[in-house]
Parts: C-alpha cells; structure tokens; sequence
C-alpha cells in the first residue's frame, strides 16, 4: 500500500480540485494583500508639514475674515493669488472635495471642531506653521487633500 500510486480517475481529480482550490486561495490572499498596501499609500496625505505647502503651489484656503490670511501673505511669504477665504465648515468640506484647495490653515481649535462634525474624511497632519503655534495642517485621505 505504501508506495501505490492512486491511479484512478476520482482520485487524480479530487488532486486537481484540492490544487486548484488552494492556487485560487493563494492568489486571492496575494491580491487582497497588495491591495491594502496601495490603498495604504494612496491615503496618505500630499502635503506632510508646512515646507511641503510652502514649496508646492497649491492653492491654500483659510478662513474669511481671520488675521490667518494676512499672517500666511505677510508673514509667510505664501503670494496672494495662493490663498482662498473660506466661511464656513461646508465651504471647507466643499473646497476639499472638489478640489478647490489642497490645503486648510486655521486655527487648532476651529479646525478640531470641522474634525469633528466631518468625521473621519480628514485628519490633522501638521500643526506647527509658522513662528508660534495655535496653527493646524489638516488633510483629507479621499482626495489627497490638506487642512493646516
């Protein structure tokens, strides 16, 4: 018995069944797995910290009527035609999503609540902007999409 090759036709295709089985398991599992790792990468955020921001060209947005926007022009040296006002928490989560700023600087406790009533469509990234804090660098993973 040891040694004897199984030789008919039921056992050579419950062989090829179990080795088809586990190829098809194999290559769902190695799929799945790259998956998640693209996804990983394409999550992650732009725009990491202020420098990127600063180098980039993207349009930034902040809040109407706030000394943000002349802080990020004077101060900051981000030009004029860089930054878009924004009024309310609907006009940041419209700006974001479609695209109309990759970038939201405003301050930490403002922003915070945006996070908050918004879920998890953003997250702060970086909140040190500038020569004092009370700053934040917020980013959406959807679309690639920034908050500072």
């Amino acid at each position: 018995m040891v040694g004897e090759e199984d030789t008919t036709i039921l056992a050579k295709a419950v062989r090829l069944f179990w080795l088809v089985a586990v190829f098809i398991f194999t290559s769902s599992y190695t799929a799945s797995l790259s998956s998640i790792q693209i996804d990983q990468q394409q999550l992650s955020p732009t725009i990491r910290n202020f420098a990127d921001l600063k180098r980039s060209q993207l349009p930034i947005g902040c809040q109407k009527g706030s000394f943000t926007f002349n802080y990020l022009q004077n101060t900051l040296s981000i030009p004029p035609n860089r930054l878009v006002n924004l009024v309310t928490e609907e006009d940041y989560d419209n700006a974001l999503k479609f695209g109309n700023v990759s970038t939201i600087i405003d301050e930490s406790p403002y922003l915070e609540t945006f996070l908050t009533n918004m879920g998890c469509k953003y997250t702060i990234v970086d909140s040190n902007i500038g020569y004092f804090g009370g700053f934040s660098f917020v980013s959406t993973f959807h679309f690639q999409s920034n908050l500072l």
